[in-house]
């Protein structure tokens, strides 16, 4: 499965999610607004003529309060969403390693991605790729570079050093979602937004 469908489909996923959670934060904004309702009506009629500017007072900061509880409410079930889609992305991008042939590939794509980067960097040589212990096992040769004999702690993915460490590129699975995160917290708050 590759990094684009992944996001197709953590996309398509977040889209119905935010859908299903936009139409019930706009229920739970009716609800709200149908209290606030309620409870003017009721202080209208116990005030009666002489208690009228006190109760259109009253009546305006209600409704005013159950426009801020809703708008609250709304923009937590929002983040509760994003969170959710964001945890939903993050599996999804970690069962990529399920397959351990595909996944043995992008290791090698993202080691190689990574010397080259280098080599635009510095003056070329060679280069240390770090892999987690369990991904160690997955990484045979690599061409213009050393596997590190020391693991590191990450969920997958690798780090690629120059000979001497001056100068680092984190290809990790944590370093690739975070680079996205921005992007995909964008585009599902346009989804939420939209509907």
């Amino acid at each position: 499965m590759g990094l684009e469908e992944l996001r197709k489909g953590v996309l398509d996923k977040a889209q119905e999610e935010a859908r299903a959670l936009a139409r019930e934060a706009e229920s739970e904004a009716a609800v709200l607004m149908k209290n606030a309702e309620a409870q003017r009506k009721e202080l209208m009629d116990a005030a009666g003529r002489e208690a009228k500017e006190m109760v259109e007072a009253e009546k305006g900061e209600s409704i005013a309060n159950a426009n801020l509880e809703a708008k609250r409410e709304l923009a937590k079930a929002r983040e509760e969403l994003v969170a959710s889609v964001e945890e939903h992305a993050w599996k999804e991008l970690l069962s990529v390693r399920k397959n351990k042939k595909e996944y043995a590939a992008l290791l090698h794509k993202l080691i190689d991605k990574g010397r080259k980067a280098l080599h635009d960097e510095s003056a070329g040589g060679d280069v240390l790729a770090y892999v987690n212990a369990e991904d160690a096992k997955l990484v045979d040769e690599i061409k213009g570079a050393k596997l590190s004999g020391e693991a590191i702690e990450c969920a997958g993915g690798a780090v690629v050093t120059s000979a001497d460490g001056r100068v680092r590129i984190d290809n990790t699975l944590e370093a690739i979602f975070a680079e996205k995160r921005d992007a995909m917290r964008i585009a599902i708050q346009k989804e939420i937004l939209a509907k």
